[in-house]
């Protein structure tokens, strides 16, 4: 939270918390990613816009979660580690389907897909922000769901 955020920044952020807290998937998955001991991390994109789209239409019957994003920062971090932290994640929690990046590797291949150089991220919350898709640059850690 921020001396910045507005009332209803802080009102968003408490529904948010509220969906996060009643979802058991949602649940497992932050506890999951906490074990790993990661130090910036975050559970963000597809499965937080389809809990959030599902409250706010009213659906009784949750839409399904394609995949779990979990994404995390670490300047030493290599792809190697990404695999190993997605078996580790598959272990606490057969069934989810998740995709684990490092933002702070993320430049790397989009220098490569889009044939020049793209800046290093300097920050999780840098990576979150950039997604492409606004609906899904949203993002919650163990911490922020207290």
């Amino acid at each position: 939270m921020s001396i910045w955020e507005s009332q209803q920044e802080r009102e968003w952020r408490h529904r948010l918390t509220q969906l996060l807290l009643n979802n058991a998937n949602c649940m497992q998955a932050l506890q999951a990613a906490q074990q790993l001991g990661l130090a910036s991390w975050a559970i963000g994109a597809g499965a937080i816009r389809s809990l959030v789209w599902d409250e706010l239409h009213g659906f009784v019957v949750p839409t399904p979660v394609s995949d779990w994003d979990l994404v995390y920062y670490d300047v030493a971090g290599n792809e190697a580690d990404e695999e190993g932290l997605k078996q580790r994640l598959l272990a606490l929690c057969p069934g989810f389907n998740w995709d684990v990046v490092n933002q702070a590797m993320v430049h790397r291949w989009l220098s490569l897909q889009n044939a020049r150089p793209i800046p290093a991220l300097l920050s999780l919350e840098e990576g979150i922000a950039s997604w492409p898709e606004t609906a899904t640059c949203v993002a919650a850690d163990r911490k922020s769901v207290v």
